[in-house]
């Protein structure tokens, strides 16, 4: 992981083909197995196509609250590139994200930029929850099998 200014940036390799890697990004099936933790009952609604836009919302969550995250996809380049904004319903500035899914002998990497926090505070506060997501979704593509 690399941080410059505002932007995050990540890239982890998972295990498994770049289609399906961009299956487990893009569907919502999928998406549910490795988003949030399973405790977070989620619904998500994703509408994949440039200008559509995509909404993951948790029911109330003992502490926490409701998460509700929208956004609008300018980008969709299956199974290749995929660009967001990122919009937390709670008045936060909305940012934009760059998933690029790279072929490797190894399986894909996935390098993440999310970026134009408003400070680097507010960029700090996304590496836990992407690492803990990126952590599922290599979990779902077990190395051997």
């Amino acid at each position: 992981m690399t941080e410059d200014g505002t932007t995050l940036r990540m890239s982890r390799v998972v295990n498994a083909a770049p289609q399906d890697v961009w299956t487990a990004w893009t569907e919502p099936t999928s998406l549910s197995r490795w988003w949030w933790p399973e405790r977070f009952r989620t619904d998500y609604a994703i509408d994949l196509r440039p200008g559509g836009r995509y909404h993951y919302r948790t029911d109330e969550i003992p502490g926490m609250g409701v998460l509700s995250l929208r956004g609008t996809y300018q980008e969709v380049a299956s199974p290749e590139r995929i660009t967001y904004s990122w919009d937390w319903e709670n008045g936060e500035p909305v940012t934009a994200v760059t998933v690029e899914f790279v072929g490797r002998d190894s399986g894909t990497e996935i390098c993440l930029a999310h970026g134009s926090f408003a400070t680097s505070e507010e960029r700090d506060n996304h590496i836990v929850g992407w690492n803990d997501c990126l952590d599922r979704l290599a979990a779902m593509f077990p190395a051997g099998v």
